[in-house]
């Protein structure tokens, strides 16, 4: 699996294979490594879905408590890095600050919670392990980003559901909002424009449904069919 690539900025201080030495070191110490000796992504993945197996989330009131915040599922996975407490007192506070950086996007972008996510994806059958739905959250009010899998659909409602509405928002107003120039610069066609935006819409809302509805009609024949073998 090719490394995950991670912007990194620098001050001029260290060069980027000076940090993607640092990075790949890091990995090494903490087995995250190919037989080729490269970043394993996938060693990472699931090192991360072991942890996260232990902070399950069966009600929303319980998500404060159960989920792991970010820079501690961190801590978890790369225990020997500088974290952000000790890089004053580093030999080098530069590159550990770099490095600490790039781990933790790499490790965050690890628990996407899309379906392209490599956690994700691993928590559908992990080890006879029940399948998981991983959500990310944000607690106090200081937002402070944390991670728990769930087999509640109120969890699931609440932040995962809710980031992709949130996000199917912003790429329908941002359509919107090239409409609108659209028709203000030429408004003899602003009827043909608003047409064509208004039917966009509903074609890729009903695409949507009809996968949806397809795969609920699925599932849930197979359900009452397991349910049935199970009482019969």
């Amino acid at each position: 699996m090719a490394e995950t690539q991670v912007a990194v900025e620098t001050n001029g201080v260290h060069t980027k294979e000076e940090i993607d030495a640092a990075y790949l070191e890091a990995h090494r110490k903490h087995g995250y490594i190919t037989a080729e000796g490269k970043v394993s992504n996938a060693k990472r993945a699931e090192a991360a879905c072991k942890v996260l197996l232990k902070h399950q989330v069966n009600e929303p009131n319980d998500r404060r408590a159960k989920a792991i915040q970010q820079h501690d599922l961190v801590a978890e996975l790369f225990p020997d890095i500088i974290h952000p407490d000790d890089w004053e007192q580093a030999e080098d506070p530069d590159l550990a600050k770099y490095v600490y950086g790039k781990v933790k996007n790499a490790v965050w972008g690890d628990v996407r919670v899309d379906r392209a996510g490599k956690v994700q994806n691993l928590l559908g059958s992990w080890n006879g392990e029940a399948p998981y739905v991983l959500c990310q959250t944000v607690l106090t009010n200081a937002q402070i980003p944390a991670a728990y899998v769930t087999r509640d659909a109120r969890c699931v409602l609440i932040d995962n559901a809710g980031r992709q509405k949130k996000d199917q928002k912003k790429i329908a107003d941002k359509g919107a909002g090239n409409v609108t120039m659209w028709m203000e610069r030429i408004p003899q066609h602003a009827e043909k424009f608003h047409k064509d935006y208004a039917n966009g819409m509903k074609a890729a809302v009903s695409s949507g449904q009809t996968k949806t509805q397809l795969s609920l009609d699925e599932i849930v024949q197979a359900r009452d069919i397991e349910s049935s073998d199970e009482t019969a």
